[in-house]
């Protein structure tokens, strides 16, 4: 018997199939677990240490996991910061439009992974407006310093 493949790609090259490290710990499919994955992959942390982690988050603010609520001070707390999205003729951006980079990107009820322009998640989600996204902060700073050396 054939093994199911870990992970998919699609033709585009900009989707990659990834649980974010669920199945190594839980069977089940739909579980309503964006948050954590996209976490996961983006900070390339354990699935299990996300859940733990965001689980006192939710306890703190009395809110499930995946609620703005818990994962923004949470995001926060690791020395993540929320990025707002450019727009392009008025819309705004897909994946796509993003610089490299690890980014946490919100979309319309739902959080991905985005890596170097590939989307980590369970489905393509490349169609879908960004409108805001998370990064390291020091992201940031390396890219106004990679700015300032262009320039000079």
């Amino acid at each position: 018997m054939r093994k199911k493949p870990s992970c998919r790609q699609s033709v585009s090259g900009r989707f990659q199939y990834t649980d974010g490290g669920r199945s190594k710990y839980y069977t089940l499919k739909d579980v309503g677990d964006c948050v954590v994955r996209a976490i996961a992959v983006a900070t390339d942390r354990d699935y299990k240490e996300v859940v733990e982690d965001t689980w006192e988050f939710s306890r703190k603010y009395g809110c499930p996991i995946n609620w703005k609520d818990v994962y923004v001070p949470y995001l926060e707390s690791i020395g993540w910061e929320k990025v707002s999205s450019p727009k392009f003729k008025g819309k705004k951006a897909k994946a796509k439009d993003l610089p490299k980079g690890r980014y946490i990107m919100r979309q319309a009820n739902h959080l991905s992974a985005l890596v170097d322009g590939v989307i980590h998640d369970i489905w393509d989600t490349s169609n879908k407006m960004v409108y805001c996204y998370y990064r390291k902060k020091e992201e940031q700073q390396r890219s106004k310093y990679e700015q300032r050396t262009k320039t000079i």
